[in-house]
Parts: C-alpha cells; structure tokens; sequence
C-alpha cells in the first residue's frame, strides 16, 4: 500500500515495541495518532527525544515523576500538530525515563509551548531530576523508498 497522497487515521495502544525489548518499557498511556502521507516534497516528521534521570531511587520521587510524565502526555498529545508524546521508563534502571515527542513540523512546536501546562511542568520536574533534560532534535527520515546499501 503507497503511503503517497493517503491519510490513515488509527488509534495507537501502548504496545509498541521498543527498538530493543531491552532499553526501555512503555508507560500505559493511548493516544489518538494520524500519520502524514509522505511524498518526495513532504516535510519530515520533526523529533525531540527528551532523557531525564530522577534524582534519587527513593520511590516516592520516581513515582511522582511517573505521573507528571504520564499527565503530561496525556495533556499534550491533544496539541495541534502533534502526532505523538511518548514517556518511557527504563526496564534496567528506573531512574532513568525518555520522552519522544513527534510533531508534523519544527514550527508545531510552538502549539506545545503556548499550552498553558508548559508553564507548570518544568517548575515541577525540575527539582525531582538529577542534572538538566537531555533535549535532541531530530528530522525522521522518509523510510518510504527503497534504498540501495553498498
């Protein structure tokens, strides 16, 4: 099926599968997700991969920023232009939890920030991590060709 000029709409549940089942589980969130058709002049997918380390193993500290990541996601997958934000805990260290936020472009961004919850996440985070986000850009290569590997 080309992806080329069609639409698919479909809602994604948490079992999707880690690039390796060993790096990281998926915290039970669903989302509402619509993929971008791809053509040769389609903008790519814009990326934030977001690493956060809790500030101790104490389990008070890990679960509250479980949940702050939990409702976060759950407030911000409903922004404009979103496609998809993901909160993910390692399996070998519960400390240690990635965000992956997926947006139809690097100027979407700005629906995430003018969301009134951004003012009140980074005060709340903050002080429950151990040193500052580990913040990534990134454009999603189009996977939708055939490419010759030499």
């Amino acid at each position: 099926m080309s992806r080329v000029g069609s639409n698919f709409s479909f809602v994604l549940y948490p079992q999707i599968i880690p690039t390796h089942p060993d790096h990281c589980q998926h915290i039970p969130v669903t989302h509402s997700v619509s993929l971008l058709p791809w053509s040769n002049n389609a903008n790519m997918v814009y990326t934030l991969t977001v690493h956060l380390r809790a500030k101790s193993a104490d389990p008070a500290i890990i679960q509250k920023l479980k949940n702050k990541l939990i409702e976060a996601s759950r407030v911000y997958s409903k922004d404009k232009e979103t496609i998809s934000w993901f909160v993910m805990q390692s399996v070998h260290d519960p400390r240690d939890f990635t965000i992956v936020e997926r947006y139809e472009h690097e100027s979407s961004q700005k629906y995430h920030l003018e969301n009134p919850y951004w003012k009140t996440f980074d005060p709340y985070v903050k002080p429950l991590l151990e040193g500052e986000m580990d913040l990534r850009r990134f454009e999603e290569l189009d996977t939708s060709h055939d490419v010759v590997v030499e």
